[in-house]
């Protein structure tokens, strides 16, 4: 499936495969305010889980028609980033 790309979202993609070391992030068609709101779960994540360095090697989100190519699928209803929420709050 072909990625749309938006140069902010690229940025963000960099970013969190760099200072977490994951080789591949993909966002694909998720806009930058989604994005900067996974940013901010993976990198609570990392702070509250530090030992977890190194063993996520993979991120990728799109807007796919099925789950047939993926090992892990997400149905719309379960909600990963929540905007109404501050992830920094617990």
């Amino acid at each position: 499936m072909k990625c749309k790309r938006n140069i902010n979202v690229s940025l963000i993609e960099k970013e969190m495969s760099e200072n977490y070391n994951i080789p591949s992030v993909s966002l694909c068609d998720v806009d930058e305010d989604v994005s900067s709101k996974i940013k901010e779960v993976i990198s609570t994540t990392y702070q509250l889980f530090p030992n977890i360095k190194g063993y996520l090697t993979n991120i990728t989100i799109t807007n796919a028609p099925s789950n047939e190519d993926y090992i892990a699928y997400f149905n719309p209803t379960n909600t990963f980033v929540n905007n109404n929420l501050d992830i920094k709050r617990i």
